[in-house]
């Protein structure tokens, strides 16, 4: 609204009063003004949550690369267990410790051939793979000590030989 509008107005022919313009420009801009003090007020509220929503977006982002780093510290550390425990090491820190654990870390698929490398270079700290003992049930045409093939067979070997 307008003061040009409100002068060409007219009432019973008359055009309006000075003083009945400014008292109806004056209470409209009440009306602007709170309408600008709720808009403000909107803003601000906008704002904030434009605000709050960002930082909790950072602090999702935090913890998400938190617990990725965790996980694949996780994920490490059995595929390092598993692969010392495959080749029989003695002490795991002692077997950590020489190796190049933030290069393995890296890649944990890579731990299995670290700890096998390791383990040719560094036997002491793995134990020997448990063989079975040799049996020597007879002797064989050519002079080897050979195993029976069945239970009778040792049976009849122990008994003609000592018969």
């Amino acid at each position: 609204m307008t003061r040009e509008f409100l002068r060409e107005l007219t009432m019973d022919g008359k055009a309006l009063s000075k003083e009945l313009i400014d008292a109806i420009m004056a209470e409209y801009g009440k009306g602007i003004e709170a309408v600008k003090s709720r808009f403000s007020d909107y803003e601000d509220l906008k704002t904030r949550e434009a605000q709050s929503r960002q930082q909790w977006q950072e602090k999702y982002a935090q913890q998400e690369q938190a617990h990725r780093l965790q996980l694949q510290e996780l994920t490490f550390r059995h595929a390092l267990e598993t692969a010392v425990r495959n080749h029989g090491g003695r002490n795991q820190k002692a077997i950590e410790a020489l190796l190049d654990m933030p290069r393995l870390m890296e890649d944990p698929s890579a731990a299995e051939e670290a700890v096998a490398a390791l383990k040719k270079d560094h036997g002491y700290l793995f134990r020997e793979e448990e063989r079975a003992p040799a049996l020597s049930w007879g002797a064989g045409s050519s002079g080897d000590f050979l195993a029976p093939e069945t239970l009778a067979g040792a049976l009849r070997e122990r008994f003609e030989r000592n018969g």
